[in-house]
């Protein structure tokens, strides 16, 4: 059966919105901003707000602040976690997960730490993937892309078990690597 559907605008004057997460038991909404903004929408008053706390990221090509998503346990866990392009020391690129803590009434985004980072770090700016989200398992897994790799085929960079690229990491909320992961026995 068909099925009808209804579109409210909520807020406006985003800049380049790129990933939103429900913040359970409230109206609010956690939207990115590739600029490198994340803001707190709430969706009854149509109302937006900056939350400071956010990492440095590389606003460049297809970089910036990419994807979030909200601890499963929120608000007992109330960490949020994010990917992003950034940078290393040497000016080169990859993308990145973290996390912080939200506090949605007051609203504040603090205590922000980096998580993981896909490596090899490269002087690209493009497909840097990145969607997070948690599994059943609850563990947390975030996509990173091919970093622009066109040699398709069983050669392609993300098919090499000695980087991250073109690849679904698996990891434990704190960001280390669970024991049971596939290939965690494998010196490569």
């Amino acid at each position: 059966p068909d099925a009808a559907c209804a579109l409210s605008e909520v807020v406006s004057g985003l800049a380049s919105p790129w990933g939103l997460a429900f913040v359970p038991d409230t109206t609010k909404v956690l939207v990115t901003e590739l600029p490198g903004t994340l803001q707190l929408v709430d969706r009854e008053a149509g109302t937006a707000t900056e939350l400071s706390g956010t990492p440095r990221v590389l606003f460049e090509g297809q970089g910036g602040l990419l994807d979030v998503a909200v601890h499963p346990e929120f608000p007992a866990e109330p960490w949020v976690y994010l990917t992003y392009a950034g940078l290393d020391d040497q000016g080169r690129s990859a993308t990145h997960l973290g996390r912080g803590r939200l506090d949605p009434d007051a609203p504040a985004f603090e205590d922000f730490e980096r998580l993981h980072v896909a490596r090899p770090f490269l002087e690209r700016s493009a497909h840097y993937g990145s969607r997070v989200a948690f599994g059943p398992d609850g563990m947390v897994y975030f996509t990173s892309g091919d970093r622009q790799y066109k040699n398709f085929g069983p050669d392609h960079v993300s098919q090499d078990l000695t980087n991250e690229l073109g690849a679904v990491l698996r990891l434990e909320p704190d960001g280390s690597i669970p024991d049971d992961n596939p290939f965690v026995e494998d010196p490569d």
